[in-house]
């Protein structure tokens, strides 16, 4: 399996999805300035209603594309797969709205604390409809190789999105709906425009037989897809109703902080790794290829998460009123929940080999019931803080049982040297937490140097291997001749 390919691949899909989700961080000061606390609160509810929905109408069809391109390609088929694809999401998008709109109308107004709840879940609804069929035209570029035209999607949107949401909440003081239907217009253009020229390229077919073995491979993915945003979504709903709008602005901040490290890092990782590995099924060095990616996501972890530490401290002041500076805890508090949630990669990929996205689904949906009754237990005692404990624990107990339930199916050697990333990931997050009461010259001198200083005693106390080392080297080398004038 070729590991280089992944980091090339890796890296253009970082630089792409920082550029779709970074729209929701640039936006940021105006929703926190720009709307009230209670309405950011509402948006906050919304988007990720929103981002439930996109799982649901899509069906499972992002990793279905990825999964099954090589085969109908082989068959000269490819156009079967998008047309068929294409059709699910639609279908499953407007049962979706209209249970939506009608049935869970009473609960939104609830916790919405709106007495009209419609028009906010009209427009959720079209957005996360927009934003699934877009997902549908990424994952045919991640399926065939095309990280740079993923690339140019996800920039185009980018620029789209925080032109137009500027011009409706600014110009136009439209507010959360103005939110909803500049995604809405962005992501729907974008998959009429770009879903066309591939639809050209390919054909568009339908067939029913396609349908069922999408519908069957698919529709146990929107369990285990959608568990942690579902856990995520619990977790707002009861503190709105349990502590109200402001507790809930604080813990979507710090927790839209901590998503940080899921564009930045976990995604980019997933997206190159699983076409990668699906694509060498049966070849003989797959699981040790995996058993030292693990190792090499979790040493990335620990650092990519340092590093969202140290920029978020000064950050928070810039993007945040005074009152919201309780997000930065919940930043540190939600980041051990996100590294194991970065963990599902692993354990998903070892069942969906074996075509076993059944048993993920079963621990997800499972885990998702316990963390509703989590939220009933702590939330009320702990407020966000409860609200911290719930993901965490959630995210730990589901990552744990898929990984090795996922070991069951295909044996993964862990190495030993794992644990030296843990400690780390540890130590730093206990570092930022203690060093974060201090002044700001003296944070920043203490976590860099430490941070410094960690990576000299993996080079010294020979963490890597001979061969890791050469290849960093050569890497290395690489870099300066390219900057070099």
């Amino acid at each position: 399996m070729r590991i280089r390919e992944l980091s090339r691949n890796a890296l253009v899909y970082a630089v792409g999805s920082v550029g779709l989700r970074a729209g929701s961080f640039f936006l940021i000061p105006l929703y926190t300035h720009a709307l009230s606390m209670d309405d950011w609160a509402r948006l906050a509810i919304l988007l990720i209603t929103s981002q439930i929905l996109v799982t649901v109408t899509n069906l499972g069809m992002v990793t279905a594309m990825i999964r099954f391109t090589t085969e109908y390609e082989r068959d000269k088929s490819l156009g079967v797969l998008v047309g068929s694809s294409t059709c699910l999401i639609l279908a499953v998008s407007a049962v979706a709205t209209l249970f939506t709109v009608t049935v869970l109308n009473p609960l939104f107004r609830s916790i919405l604390h709106a007495d009209h709840a419609s028009s906010y879940l009209w427009l959720t609804c079209s957005a996360a409809a927009a934003q699934a069929l877009f997902a549908q035209v990424l994952s045919f570029y991640r399926a065939k190789s095309q990280p740079f035209r993923y690339l140019f999607a996800c920039m185009t949107a980018f620029a789209v999105l925080i032109a137009l949401t500027l011009t409706l909440v600014l110009a136009f003081h439209q507010g959360v709906r103005a939110v909803l239907f500049a995604q809405t217009f962005t992501y729907g253009g974008a998959s009429v425009l770009l879903g066309g020229a591939i639809a050209a390229r390919t054909g568009f077919y339908v067939t029913k037989r396609a349908c069922w073995q999408l519908f069957c491979f698919g529709s146990p993915l929107i369990v285990s897809t959608t568990g942690d945003t579902v856990t995520i979504a619990a977790i707002q709903f009861f503190l709105s109703r349990l502590a109200g709008l402001e507790q809930v602005a604080i813990y979507a901040l710090g927790a839209k902080l901590a998503q940080i490290i899921v564009i930045s890092f976990i995604a980019p990782f997933q997206q190159a790794y699983e076409p990668l590995v699906y694509s060498n099924i049966g070849e003989s060095d797959t699981a040790k290829t995996i058993s030292k990616l693990f190792t090499y996501f979790t040493l990335g972890f620990a650092y990519a998460a340092f590093g969202i530490q140290f920029v978020s401290r000064p950050l928070l002041d810039v993007i945040a009123p005074p009152e919201y500076a309780s997000a930065f805890t919940v930043l540190l508090l939600l980041l051990p929940g996100m590294a194991f949630r970065g963990l599902y990669t692993f354990g998903n990929s070892l069942l969906y080999i074996r075509k076993r996205t059944w048993v993920s689904a079963i621990v997800i949906f499972i885990m998702t019931l316990v963390s509703v009754a989590l939220c009933l237990l702590a939330i009320p005692a702990w407020h966000m803080y409860g609200a911290v404990l719930v993901f965490d624990l959630t995210m730990a107990c589901t990552a744990i049982a898929l990984v090795s339930l996922g070991m069951r199916t295909m044996y993964i050697r862990i190495e030993r040297r794992i644990v030296v990333p843990v400690i780390l990931f540890v130590s730093l997050l206990a570092l930022d937490f203690y060093c974060s009461s201090m002044s700001i010259p003296l944070y920043y001198t203490i976590c860099p140097l430490a941070g410094l200083a960690t990576v000299a005693a993996l080079f010294l106390f020979g963490f890597f291997d001979a061969n890791e080392t050469l290849q960093m080297r050569t890497g290395w080398q690489r870099v300066q001749k390219a900057l070099r004038p």
